[in-house]
């Protein structure tokens, strides 16, 4: 079990960190041509920035008191 998870962890922190290096590579491609930069290609490009920032922590506890409210 723990291995399991060690190993999910693992997989996720790669992937994450693939997804950052590809997003880092195409910001600096726009960086060096910035006359080639669109409105779409701009948005897009938010897109994948704010999809590559990992999401704010959950807590247990917070689920629960909203959900008895």
């Amino acid at each position: 079990m723990l291995v399991d998870v060690y190993g999910d962890l693992t997989a996720k922190l790669w992937a994450a960190e693939a997804l950052a290096d590809a997003v880092a590579a195409e910001g600096q491609r726009l960086h060096d041509d910035p006359d080639a930069v669109t409105e779409r290609t701009r948005g897009e490009f938010e897109v994948r920035v704010a999809r590559s920032r990992p999401a704010p922590p959950t807590s247990p506890w917070r689920s629960a008191t909203a959900s008895s409210r």
